[in-house]
């Protein structure tokens, strides 16, 4: 059936209006600018410093955590984790750990995060510290885009009551304790259940953690923009169980049991950086969350070509040149 042109002008119109509220929301005037770092970097000070004045220059209020605060000798500027997450934008210092812990912190708040790299890998980073002067015009000019990530969200139930709740950008991993004897673990999505297996753990990963621990573990490489979720186990003791993926509504409920005669030792880690101690009988629930991160870009997000540069994905030694 054909469509009049009065439907595509309808559409257009929708379209316009939705593209006109997404930039009006870009645009808003940032006023306060927090930041975050990672201290035992090789060259925080120095890059604390550089950002430190180029937001100064910009004409912002600088708000800093307090061992920013002390080591720029800048104590007027020092204010809570609370002040900072409910700043127009937070700029994280460091690689993709001080990145998850501005996304967490965003948590509630929906305030944008860039992340500066300072050293290490940074997947997640948008712009190396030396680069801060042309990032921070690009912002002030509203020449930036939001790239909005899903965060997952885990509680730990037990005996009926939830005791613990936390949300993540990257994973949420169900783990044996490092010295104990291995568990058993049972996975139901949706109520289904899906493994009970021996293993040293289980991963819910997003497509943003897909590259992280759940690739160290064997799992898939997944596009960020893809809706899903993928569950990879730890080094199960059966060859059939495998990573796989989910759709975005699944609901994962897991229960680690320790094996007879022993008691449990084990414990919910979110992004590699928070940890919860489990009890026999606690039911780790993951979900995606209503919550998003907004990720600072400064270009358009090329996945592939972010592989390429920080996995050498399907790159060949360029000093390979016979087969």
């Amino acid at each position: 059936m054909a469509l009049s042109s009065s439907w595509y002008d309808k559409l257009g119109a929708v379209l316009a209006t939705k593209e006109a509220m997404q930039q009006m929301k870009r645009i808003s005037e940032i006023r306060k600018v927090g930041i975050i770092a990672a201290m035992h970097k090789k060259d925080i000070e120095t890059a604390l410093r550089k950002v430190f004045s180029s937001l100064e220059a910009w004409g912002v209020e600088v708000l800093l955590q307090s061992e920013c605060a002390k080591l720029l000798g800048k104590m007027k500027h020092c204010v809570s984790d609370a002040e900072i997450a409910a700043s127009d934008m937070i700029f994280s210092l460091g690689g993709d750990g001080c990145m998850l812990s501005a996304v967490r912190m965003a948590v509630g708040h929906g305030t944008p995060v860039l992340g500066v790299r300072v050293g290490g890998l940074g997947f997640l980073s948008e712009v190396d510290w030396q680069d801060i002067d042309e990032a921070v015009e690009a912002i002030r000019n509203n020449n930036y885009l939001i790239d909005q990530r899903k965060l997952l969200q885990a509680t730990v139930e037990r005996c009926g009551n939830t005791v613990w709740l936390s949300y993540g950008l990257n994973d949420v991993v169900v783990l044996r304790g490092a010295l104990s004897q291995v568990h058993m673990f049972e996975v139901r999505v949706d109520g289904e259940l899906l493994i009970s297996e021996f293993a040293d753990g289980i991963i819910i990963a997003t497509p943003t953690g897909s590259t992280a621990y759940s690739l160290s573990a064997g799992g898939p490489i997944v596009a960020p923009d893809a809706d899903v979720l993928v569950l990879t186990p730890v080094c199960a003791h059966a060859l059939y169980v495998r990573s796989i993926v989910m759709p975005p509504s699944s609901r994962f409920s897991i229960r680690a049991i320790a094996t007879k005669g022993t008691e449990i030792e084990a414990a919910v880690m979110v992004d590699g950086q928070l940890t919860f101690g489990l009890s026999e009988g606690d039911v780790v629930s993951v979900s995606f969350s209503d919550q998003k991160a907004n990720l600072v870009r400064l270009s358009k997000f090329r996945f592939i070509e972010r592989l390429k540069q920080k996995l050498r994905w399907g790159c060949r030694d360029e000093n390979a040149t016979e087969r």
